[in-house]
């Protein structure tokens, strides 16, 4: 399962984006059969895959703004579905985990899911409303998991020196962040 083989990353092309959703369905089709180390790889390195592309054509489409083509609508709404689907797939690969919250992989899915949340609100040219319950729950996950601190190493926009991210919630109107009212609001054992 490996999607990085023939995966072209030149997605302002119709067969380079076919070419990536066909991956992407093969890494998703491998995650409903299990969840283990070597599929969260496989989920990581497609995600990898479509932020690399994207940052590819980012330049183009930010280039060309002021005078928007249909192509270039129609491969901003197949980003925004793309990064849809990737956050999608890291929910169904949190599932299973959810129980363990010490496992491994758990603090690097829960990320991937809120980057790519993000993504996918970033390029949603209908602005239409998002549903917020999954990302709350990736916080209270976190917060469970006590890795809501914890430096995790991403890269964004494709190569180059990676950042190092922490799960970091929101502050609400209140001034706490919502992990800190979930760790306030847990009986004490």
């Amino acid at each position: 399962m490996n999607p990085k083989s023939s995966v072209s990353l030149q997605f302002q092309r119709p067969d380079a984006r076919a070419e990536f959703e066909r991956a992407r369905r093969e890494t998703k089709a491998a995650l409903t059969e299990r969840v283990d180390e070597e599929a969260a790889n496989a989920l990581l390195e497609i995600a990898s895959l479509l932020d690399v592309g994207v940052a590819r054509a980012k330049r183009e489409l930010l280039a060309s703004t002021l005078a928007w083509n249909e192509d270039n609508r129609a491969l901003a709404a197949w980003i925004h579905q793309q990064h849809r689907a990737i956050f999608e797939m890291g929910l169904q690969a949190i599932e299973p985990l959810r129980g363990d919250p010490a496992n491994a992989s758990l603090p690097r899915l829960v990320l991937l899911c809120l980057h790519h949340w993000t993504e996918a609100l970033k390029w949603n040219a209908c602005r239409e409303r998002e549903e917020y319950g999954a990302v709350h729950g990736l916080y209270m996950l976190a917060a469970h998991g006590r890795f809501v601190d914890r430096r995790i190493p991403w890269t964004v926009d494709g190569p180059g020196k990676p950042p190092t991210t922490a799960v970091r919630p929101a502050r609400s109107s209140h001034g706490r962040s919502a992990a800190h009212s979930c760790r306030a609001r847990r009986p004490r054992s």
